[in-house]
């Protein structure tokens, strides 16, 4: 956990510390307190956190809540995001200690379709009107997008948030693109990681070195954004590939944005594991 970035809220992962263990307690917020609360001959004042250990229930007082540890919240936006195939990779993800993963949305639902700008786009509910029904729940610390949700998704939250949307991994680099319709401006202090590939489709007929100038040209300058290219990166990364990369880059977004300064090291750790792991992968920032 990387420490207190939010108040917690239900369903949060977080550790807490046992002075009477002398060590970290994992469990999962039940509920952050509206009023005060007796039990057990103790009051709880308004805004403390129930938080359910192995050892049962602890509540933890407003001001004391800033010493829990906190799992980060990462939203994956489903449709696109490869959820089916590279299930087993969001899997493993939310199992870590340190991240707490929600599916939102499902591929092949009503809404994951295009929007009318698009060719062959199609009227509500499309991808669109999904992404504004996001926009009414509080969204991760961290998104995952992949496909047509950094297509469609994504910018829509950029259009409504501006530079206060979260950190966001985006697959195959969709927001980079000359996308339909309104033009809607990249936030500057946006954080964004593109998991980009020369096997992709999106790639078209260019040249790796066409398709990163041309998706780099969509990146303002002097923001905060990072691309991890890799040369055998097919549209659906591979499970191997995935495995190896989700996780540092949810990490390193989070890092960037809460700590406002980019984890260049971190990111450079990367692609050493991946030339490791015979993957050849290429970082700009």
């Amino acid at each position: 956990p990387v420490g207190l970035v939010r108040m917690p809220q239900k369903g949060d992962k977080v550790q807490t510390w046992s002075s009477s263990n002398k060590k970290w307690l994992e469990g999962t917020v039940e509920d952050v307190l509206t009023e005060a609360n007796s039990s057990g001959g103790l009051t709880m004042p308004k805004g403390s956190v129930r938080i359910r250990v192995s050892t049962g229930l602890r509540y933890v007082k407003p001001e004391n809540v800033v010493s829990l540890k906190l799992a980060l919240y990462v939203m994956v936006v489903a449709p696109g995001a490869g959820t089916g195939l590279n299930g087993e990779v969001y899997k493993e993800l939310g199992e870590d200690l340190q991240t707490r993963v929600e599916m939102c949305g499902s591929r092949g639902a009503n809404y994951d379709r295009y929007p009318e700008c698009w060719q062959n786009g199609k009227p509500a509910p499309n991808l669109e009107t999904f992404a504004k029904e996001l926009l009414g729940k509080a969204l991760g610390d961290v998104l995952v997008l992949g496909s047509r949700g950094g297509q469609v998704v994504l910018p829509r939250f950029w259009r409504k948030l501006g530079d206060q949307v979260p950190p966001a991994v985006v697959i195959n680099g969709g927001c980079a693109m000359n996308l339909p319709g309104p033009k809607i401006a990249w936030p500057q202090q946006a954080v964004t990681m593109m998991l980009m590939g020369s096997e992709d489709f999106f790639k078209g007929k260019k040249s790796s070195a066409e398709y990163l100038t041309a998706s780099k040209s969509y990146v303002p300058p002097n923001s905060r954004t990072a691309i991890l290219y890799i040369r055998q990166m097919q549209h659906m990364p591979q499970k191997a590939l995935l495995q190896l990369v989700l996780r540092p880059l949810v990490m390193a977004a989070a890092r960037w944005k809460y700590s406002k300064t980019c984890p260049e090291e971190q990111l450079q750790q990367l692609t050493v594991q991946l030339e490791d792991e015979s993957w050849s992968g290429s970082l700009f920032i």
